[in-house]
């Protein structure tokens, strides 16, 4: 992500895309970031403002229009504007980076995430850049894929176990129980699953010592 600065009545402010100012551009307009109209010098205006304020934030720096959009407007060179609107191109994009089930989320659902389910305040989810953004969700929707493939992994484990003692044949968890990531050959769940298995003999004593233990 490009840390850009922008110049007004002289003075220079930090002004780059974060979730709060994603947060603001929604709230301003009601609409989502990806529906900006590049062509619509309202919306640009509109966005560089937030950025503005929300790299402000982030970086301790006064911004003296951040409670009116107006006076912003009445200040910024359009020149400065145009300028920082190729500097940036591109960054609107971005946000499509951070996708559940193939779909974009919206930065409302972005913030249901980082706050309710990570666990970050608002005021921390809000001065996150992009790429932060990016890189938190990636790691967290990992982590859940890792849980989740565990469980399985340990639940088909003793299922086998437990019907391995009923069947003459040697039966692996996977041929009881395949799932979707079998077949793609990665994983580290995949490879710690391998390394466990057990023989028919093991298997049978585990399950004896799980069954005596009850």
């Amino acid at each position: 992500m490009k840390k850009q600065t922008i110049n007004i009545n002289g003075k220079a402010y930090p002004c780059y895309p974060t979730a709060g100012a994603m947060l603001r551009f929604r709230k301003e307009t009601g609409r989502e970031l990806s529906q900006l109209d590049a062509e619509s010098f309202t919306d640009i205006c509109t966005w560089l403002w937030c950025c503005i304020l929300g790299a402000c934030t982030r970086e301790g720096v006064e911004f003296p229009f951040a409670g009116s959009l107006m006076d912003f407007a009445d200040n910024i060179d359009v020149d400065d504007l145009n300028e920082w609107t190729r500097a940036i191109a591109g960054d609107a994009d971005e946000t499509a980076n951070v996708k559940k089930e193939g779909e974009s989320l919206k930065i409302l659902e972005l913030l249901g995430v980082f706050v309710g389910c990570i666990g970050m305040s608002y005021a921390e989810f809000c001065i996150l850049d992009f790429d932060e953004v990016d890189a938190i969700y990636g790691a967290w929707r990992q982590s859940r894929d890792d849980a989740e493939h565990s469980d399985w992994e340990r639940t088909r484990t003793l299922a086998a176990i437990c019907i391995q003692p009923h069947v003459k044949r040697k039966l692996t968890p996977r041929q009881l129980l395949p799932l979707p990531w079998d077949a793609n050959g990665k994983g580290k769940n995949k490879a710690r699953h391998e390394k466990a298995e057990l023989n028919a003999d093991e298997r049978k004593r585990r399950f004896e010592k799980l069954a005596g233990s009850v």
